[in-house]
């Protein structure tokens, strides 16, 4: 093999390389999601015990959930590459008090996080910064991916809205979105 040939083969490598990885990492991202430790019991249902349902209870915003009177929805697109579409603004503030509290209240009623690994779709990088805020003070910003296992964090225990489709019409609907389900926080992916 000369050396013309070798590095033409390199190039070619060079160039469909990066694609290949982007495209593997993106199809593994919908396999499986390990969401903590696994049970002992490998057959048995996860359980969250009583004392871990009153710690996700008591966390900072649930405990405040009927004071909250604000909230700040901002969107993050972590691969704008993707050319996500939105039929909304990347910021969105609720002024409504009732209607940020409903959301909190939804926010709170979310199931816990199961443990061990859960099959989840493709998680193509959007989530959702909730700002929420009390006429005294501002509370722990809650972060909720948009896709693969639909994790929460912020609100007291690791939380998921994957099994609670409601959340996201609830949240939807206190933003003003003509349609306020789960397709609009996911975005609709835009052709070349």
């Amino acid at each position: 093999m000369g050396v013309r040939e070798r590095q033409a083969r390199s190039t070619r490598r060079r160039i469909w390389l990066p694609g290949a990885i982007a495209a593997a990492a993106i199809s593994l991202a919908g396999c499986g999601t390990a969401t903590g430790p696994a049970p002992s019991n490998r057959n048995a249902a996860p359980t969250t015990s009583a004392s871990q349902m009153r710690s996700a209870a008591s966390g900072t915003l649930c405990a405040d959930a009927g004071a909250v009177d604000r909230l700040t929805v901002s969107r993050v697109d972590a691969i704008p590459a993707n050319r996500s579409h939105f039929s909304f603004p990347a910021v969105v503030t609720v002024r409504d008090a009732a209607q940020a509290r409903s959301v909190a209240r939804q926010l709170c009623a979310l199931q816990p996080q199961p443990h061990g690994v859960v099959a989840c779709p493709a998680d193509l990088g959007v989530t959702y910064q909730l700002e929420f805020a009390t006429s005294e003070h501002g509370l722990p910003l809650v972060v909720i991916r948009a896709g693969g296992c639909e994790q929460v964090s912020g609100a007291g225990l690791p939380l998921w809205t994957m099994r609670t489709p409601a959340f996201w019409a609830v949240l939807g609907q206190a933003m003003g979105l003509a349609h306020p389900g789960h397709a609009a926080f996911s975005g609709a992916m835009m052709s070349s």
